[in-house]
C-alpha cells in the first residue's frame, strides 16, 4: 500500500498540531514549506490536495441533497460524510483512496492537538468529533477494501471484530446511497453541468496555493466524478481566497466554495510535525552523545 508517511501520535509531537486550531497566519508556501527535504516537500502538497478532495466531496454531498431533494435521516453533515466517503471509494482510484487516508490522517491530527490544548468539545455542534469522522470512515474504506487501508485501521487500533461488522456497514450505506441516486444518473456524463472557476487571491501569499489547487485539477475532478448525475441547475465549482480556512455550499448561490487558506492549514500541519519529528530525533541523537 502506497502510504507517505505513518503518523505515530506521541506527545512531543501534539504541540505542533495546534495549527489547525487557529486561522493560518499569512505567509508564502516557501516558508510554510521551510527546513522540509524534497520528498517531504512532495508529501506535504499531496496531503494538502488529498484533504482538499474530500472536503469537496462532502461540500458536493450537501450539494446533492439539496438539488436533487435527497432524503436524510440523521444529522447531514454525518450523512455527507458518509456520501463523500462512498462516492471516492465507488471511484476506485489510487488516488481517491490516498485521499481517504490523507484525511483520515488529518482528522486524526486534529483531535490530537484539541486534546493536547485541552479545549473542551462542542458536543452539540451539528459535525460530529473529528476523531470520531476518522473512525466512521476508516470503518467504510475497510468495509470496501481491508487489505489496502489496513495502516488506517491499525493506526486507529480498530478490533478485528470491529473490522468485520464494517463488511456488512459498508454494503449497507452504499445500498442506501447509490439506491437514491440512481435515479438521477445521467445518460451520460455533462461536464456543462458546472462552471468551474480558480480566483487569482488579492493576497500574493497564496498565489502559490491558487496554483497547487489548480495544477492538481480537484475542481474539475470533482466536476468530473458529478457529471454522471443529472442536476437540475448548473452549479458553480470555485476556488477562491476567504479569509478563513474553509470549504462550503451555497444553495441560494448554487455554488461549491473551496478556500486556499484550507489547502495551506493542510500543508502546514504536516510540515509542522515533519519538523516537529526531526527536532525530537535531534534531540535524542544529542541525549545519546552526551551519555
Amino acid at each position: 500500500m502506497a502510504v507517505r508517511f505513518r503518523l505515530g501520535l506521541g506527545a512531543g509531537i501534539l504541540a505542533a498540531m495546534l495549527g489547525m486550531l487557529v486561522p493560518v497566519q499569512a505567509s508564502s508556501i516557501k516558508e510554510d514549506e521551510e527546513g522540509l527535504d524534497s520528498d517531504q516537500v512532495h508529501d506535504v502538497r499531496e496531503f494538502a490536495l488529498g484533504n482538499a478532495r474530500f472536503f469537496l466531496f462532502h461540500e458536493a454531498g450537501h450539494m446533492l441533497i439539496s438539488e436533487l431533494d435527497l432524503p436524510v435521516l440523521g444529522r447531514e453533515e454525518d450523512a455527507v460524510d458518509m456520501l463523500a466517503t462512498l462516492l471516492m471509494l465507488h471511484a476506485e482510484t489510487e488516488e481517491d483512496d490516498q485521499a481517504l487516508v490523507d484525511s483520515v490522517d488529518g482528522w486524526t491530527l486534529s483531535s490530537y492537538a484539541r486534546y493536547a490544548s485541552e479545549e473542551e468539545e462542542d458536543l452539540s455542534a451539528a459535525h460530529a468529533l473529528d476523531e470520531q469522522r476518522a473512525y466512521t470512515m476508516t470503518c467504510l474504506m475497510i468495509g470496501k477494501d481491508a487489505e489496502w487501508f489496513v495502516e488506517s485501521a491499525d493506526d486507529l487500533e480498530i478490533a478485528q471484530e470491529r473490522r468485520d461488522e464494517c463488511v456488512s456497514e459498508y454494503e449497507l450505506a452504499r445500498k442506501s446511497w447509490f439506491g437514491l441516486l440512481e435515479r438521477h444518473q445521467a445518460a451520460k456524463p455533462a461536464m456543462d453541468q458546472f462552471r468551474i472557476a480558480y480566483r487569482r487571491p488579492q493576497d500574493p501569499d497564496l498565489s502559490a496555493y491558487m496554483e497547487l489547487v489548480r495544477q492538481g485539477r480537484i475542481l474539475e475532478r470533482l466536476g468530473e466524478a458529478l457529471s454522471v448525475y443529472r442536476l437540475p441547475r448548473r452549479v458553480r465549482i470555485t476556488a477562491m481566497q476567504c479569509d478563513e480556512a474553509n470549504a462550503y455550499w451555497s444553495p441560494d448561490e448554487r455554488e461549491i466554495t473551496f478556500c486556499y487558506e484550507l489547502a495551506q492549514a493542510y500543508l502546514v500541519l504536516l510540515a509542522d510535525y515533519f519538523r516537529e519529528e526531526e527536532s525530537e530525533d535531534y534531540a535524542e541523537d544529542e541525549a545519546e552523545q552526551q551519555e
